[in-house]
């Protein structure tokens, strides 16, 4: 009986721990994941509607879901959210571009903008508060899914890493666009000004970079500029370097070099016509 007693007292205990550890497993997961904007996804014009009724805390996963053809998902610092302004000195590392993000929020403010010319300025961010749900509190995640740091993160970690891409026409390819063709032909000055003020974000004109083409193409050294966007819209996009550097791309083939540069942004969306923020 005594034997019984005992055993029955260890059979006892055994169940009371293995209780305690599955209430501890299950605080320990207790996450809770949102897919942005829902069914609507990461996009322009993002309701503010969706934040409301929620309640988010450090450990939950927000889930970006997009066309990586076209988006990103930029994190970004409080002014950045505001100006919808990129860090002056990030590298790509801190840009999502998979389509299908997951990042667990830190305890505090996260900012998120798609870094995309003009895609922030149609409401293309977001801003979430995550509160600790009591002092004891502990962040678990998925080792796979990138988390933000505390404070000054573009500094601090690297969120993913970014594969090259391809572009999506080949440097002569040009004869595929006549209307291009003919126009980087007769008015280089044109193409190139209608690219360097999507690849610069609006802070340049079309009139002003194509002046300034003109006044370069009259001593030669044209090429030694427009090398210079090519090298920003591939650093924007993750282009590779094809088929060799740029500057050897313009100073060999400058016409070939802006059709193609032309038709890539006109691939992505922008209306090169109307330029830059007519194309949103």
């Amino acid at each position: 009986m005594a034997a019984r007693g005992r055993g029955s007292a260890t059979c006892g205990a055994l169940a009371a721990g293995a209780l305690v550890l599955l209430s501890l497993l299950a605080g320990a997961a207790a996450k809770t994941t949102y897919i942005v904007g829902d069914d609507a996804g990461w996009s322009k014009n993002l309701k503010a509607s969706w934040l409301a009724g929620k309640t988010f805390y450090a450990g939950d996963v927000l889930v970006f879901k997009y066309d990586k053809a076209w988006h990103d998902v930029s994190v970004v610092g409080g002014k950045g959210y505001q100006r919808c302004q990129l860090p002056k000195h990030s590298d790509h590392s801190w840009v999502l571009r998979t389509g299908n993000d997951a990042v667990t929020l830190r305890r505090g403010n996260n900012y998120f903008i798609c870094g995309q010319p003009g895609h922030c300025q149609n409401n293309m961010k977001l801003h979430v508060n995550a509160l600790i749900k009591d002092c004891t509190q502990r962040q678990t995640s998925d080792p796979s899914i990138p988390i933000l740091p505390r404070s000054k993160f573009h500094r601090t970690i690297k969120l993913t890493s970014t594969m090259v891409g391809e572009w999506s026409v080949g440097l002569f390819d040009c004869f595929g666009d006549f209307g291009a063709c003919c126009l980087t032909f007769w008015c280089p000055c044109v193409t190139f000004g209608r690219i360097a003020e999507i690849v610069d974000k609006g802070s340049t004109s079309c009139c002003i970079n194509g002046t300034i083409y003109v006044c370069l193409a009259s001593i030669g050294c044209n090429c030694l500029y427009s090398c210079t966007k090519r090298s920003a819209m591939r650093s924007q996009y993750n282009l590779q370097a094809s088929p060799c550097m740029d500057c050897c791309v313009h100073f060999c083939c400058e016409s070939c070099a802006l059709c193609q540069e032309y038709k890539e942004l006109e691939n992505r969306g922008f209306n090169m016509a109307k330029g830059l923020y007519a194309s949103y």
